[in-house]
């Protein structure tokens, strides 16, 4: 089945062009009407608190607020700082989606003042939050600020919406990424065409993708920022994948395989390696949904969807591309053709350096084996002091306007002023205003007496009276510890003692559903990783023939995804080396990261280990022999698996380019693992492991095999003029593994 769809494809070369043409442009026309969703359910307790301030408020009271923080040389209560600072507040209030806001000259401001006098802030209440406060508003009060500061009185900005606007994802890094693996690409092949092959196939796989994941957002969520992450590992993937087959092309012209035969040879063999590494790519990714959260489905869909795509382009458009070019994929050279003929007989025999190396792995294993799994398990250490939650504004760049309204707001108040909880009571089940009363005053106390608490606002209640909302200040900083432990206290303690009478109460704001989301993904953690491990092991199995491989792969990439778990904790949150990355310091990882980190990067190594057990299982047909066809098998790979290696890095290291520190989490967090994987696991760990089991590598009972449908990962044409196949005695060599 698999092979027709490839020859059809190279044999109808121009109709799949054309087809690949027309979906690439199809696609692409949903981009301009794609509603891509900014805002999503916190789950557990703080998005009850939120349902009720958008109820039964008005608006303004559930969306984001804007900080404004004033600095004045004296005093903020000097008369004429006093007359600037209203009148800005009273611009303000006029832009659009802006519902008021509280001043610290007036009375529902009390408490907005600093001891010394110098800092004050006011608060713009919006009625829209997140992404979908609009740029143009934040730019309006960006100006404003500016026209009223001076040089006695200084004006900073500050806010979840306005740390949004300021967030430098690095736009250009998908094209720094994209030219870096041009250049690896050309130095692979020594060949403009072939090097730009792969290029077009991912180019074409990216913007069909980009359209598909736009269309989606017709019939379900998908965050705004997914399409970034999905072009990350749809780039990558893309290049990659076009690269193995290249390869193999390649080789098979060198061998004097024909045109057609030639692309069979890569196509049954890489080709079908693709649809074995990209399925588990993609099972991997749409794992996220059994987590349950709303944005994480969109984002594990979206990358889905560009990873099926760059998967769909290797087995169709690839074929079609190959048949186009023929023996000119070597056109437009920048090395003799004796030097490219030299590099792909060198890849194809897997003579070289690795095949040296995994020799002198093979006689001592046990050690090589001990020596690289200790070093994982080292480097996995951090990660059993791993602590998810949200890093604070307090680590965005110095010279942006929310890290300076943050810094004024600690300085002047604490930091706990730079992330309020909101304590959200509904009295609908309280009779009478003087029971009310008294259900908040209880609850006010409650709040005060906490160690914890810098400050408590009066309860500010609706119009019918039936809800009313107080805004506490921790001592802590929204990212620190105390402050989660001051939300637990609140919730298992405080409210308890003064929910009374009928009176409801939660506790909300950003700080708090930032907990609640980082509970929720940490308690299905587990079950996402047992999902997607289960999910590679059958597929494994399938393509494998084989009990122990699909085992050992697991294990190894869970030990490899440990210790970039422990790496990410020492630079991200403890801050070692974080200067190098651009960060500050350290702070919480992103509560998405640890589960869309294991799911792509568990992915990606699945592709590398199916590329190279392919290849150590097509010599272990052919010989026999275990020893030889590993050490055949690294050696033939190693130069083509480094190369994706390092196009992976190059595409995701340019995501560290950028200010923005999730995007900057998410690069480095992707390209740990690989650099672990084509350092550590290729070159040693599966060279010690498959050489200490030896035969047992292969070893599937017979009774199984006979039950498991067959799909043959790799399924090589005879070598020009055999006339005699190969299957016969590839198959004995499979009889006695499963005997």
């Amino acid at each position: 089945m698999a092979e027709a769809v490839f020859r059809w494809c190279y044999r109808h070369r121009w109709k799949v062009v054309v087809a690949w043409i027309a979906v690439v442009i199809g696609l692409s026309a949903a981009m301009s009407s794609a509603s891509y969703s900014r805002e999503f359910e916190t789950p557990g307790e703080s998005q009850r608190a939120h349902d009720i301030l958008d109820t039964r408020f008005p608006r303004g009271e559930s969306g984001d607020g804007v900080d404004v923080v004033l600095r004045a040389g004296q005093d903020v209560r000097d008369a004429g700082v006093r007359r600037q600072a209203t009148a800005m507040l009273r611009k303000a209030d006029r832009l659009p989606h802006v519902q008021g806001y509280v001043s610290p000259y007036d009375a529902p401001g009390a408490g907005r003042i600093s001891a010394d006098g110098t800092t004050a802030f006011a608060t713009l209440r919006l009625d829209v939050s997140g992404f979908d406060v609009p740029a143009s508003l934040i730019d309006d009060l960006r100006k404003l600020a500016t026209e009223t500061a001076s040089d006695s009185l200084r004006v900073e900005l500050g806010g979840q919406a306005v740390r949004n606007a300021e967030s430098n994802s690095g736009g250009q890094a998908e094209m720094i990424g994209f030219l870096a693996a041009a250049v690896i690409l050309l130095v692979v092949f020594g060949s403009v065409v072939a090097a730009g092959v792969p290029l077009l196939t991912a180019l074409m796989a990216l913007g069909a993708g980009m359209g598909g994941i736009a269309a989606l957002t017709a019939v379900t969520d998908i965050p705004e920022f997914a399409p970034q992450l999905a072009a990350m590992v749809g780039i990558g993937v893309g290049i990659d994948y076009a690269l193995f087959v290249i390869t193999r092309y390649r080789e098979a012209l060198a061998r004097g395989h024909a045109g057609e035969d030639a692309a069979m040879v890569a196509m049954n063999t890489a080709g079908r390696a693709v649809l074995v590494a990209g399925g588990t790519v993609v099972l991997s990714l749409l794992g996220v949904l059994v987590i349950g959260d709303q944005a994480l489905r969109g984002l594990g869909i979206a990358a889905a969807v560009a990873v099926l795509f760059t998967m769909l382009a290797a087995v169709t458009l690839l074929p079609a591309l190959l048949s186009l070019l023929g023996r000119r994929i070597d056109s437009l050279p920048l090395t003799s053709r004796r030097r490219r003929a030299k590099a792909v007989e060198a890849t194809a025999e897997g003579r070289g350096w690795t095949f040296r190396w995994v020799r002198g792995v093979q006689r001592r294993p046990l050690l090589w084996g001990l020596l690289s799994a200790v070093f994982l398990v080292t480097l996995a250490l951090p990660a059993f002091s791993l602590r998810l939650g949200s890093a604070d504004a307090g680590n965005m760049p110095a010279e942006t306007s929310s890290r300076q309204a943050y810094d004024l707001l600690a300085d002047g108040f604490g930091p706990g002023f730079n992330g309020p909880l909101l304590v959200v009571a509904d009295l609908g089940g309280v009779p009478g205003t003087a029971a009310r009363d008294a259900a908040l005053a209880r609850l006010g106390a409650g709040l005060r007496e906490d160690p914890g608490v810098a400050g408590v606002t009066p309860p500010r209640r609706n119009d019918p009276g039936d809800a009313a909302v107080i805004t506490v200040y921790p001592r802590s900083g929204p990212q620190e510890k105390d402050t989660e432990a001051l939300v637990q206290r609140v919730r298992q303690d405080v409210v308890p003692a003064a929910a009374t009478d009928g009176i409801q109460v939660h506790v909300g704001g950003r700080v708090a559903g930032d907990l609640d989301g980082a509970a929720q993904i940490g308690d299905r953690l587990a079950l996402l990783i047992a999902l997607v491990i289960g999910m590679a092991l059958l597929l494994l199995l399938l393509a494998f023939r084989s009990l122990l491989l699909p085992v050992k792969a697991a294990l190894m990439n869970l030990l490899v995804i440990g210790a970039s778990y422990g790496v990410v904790v020492a630079v991200f949150q403890w801050g070692w080396a974080a200067d190098l990355v651009g960060l500050p310091g350290g702070a919480p990882v992103e509560s998405v990261m640890p589960l869309l980190m294991f799911a792509i990067a568990f992915g990606l190594s699945m592709d590398y280990e199916v590329f190279l057990l392919s290849r150590v299982r097509e010599h272990w047909l052919r010989t026999g022999d275990n020893s030889a066809a590993v050490a055949q098998g690294v050696g033939s790979t190693a130069r083509v698996i480094t190369a994706a290696g390092l196009i992976m890095l190059a595409v995701f290291g340019s995501f560290m380019l950028g200010d923005d520190r999730l995007i900057k989490l998410f690069g480095f967090a992707l390209a740990v693992p690989i650099l672990l994987d084509i350092l550590v696991v290729r070159l040693v760990l599966v060279p010690a492991t498959m050489e200490l089991l030896g035969r047992a590598n292969w070893y599937l009972p017979r009774a199984l095999d006979r039950r498991l449908p067959r799909f043959d990962v790799e399924a090589p044409g005879p070598e020009p003029g055999d006339t005699s196949g190969d299957r016969a005695p590839a198959a004995a060599v499979a009889a006695k593994g499963q005997s």
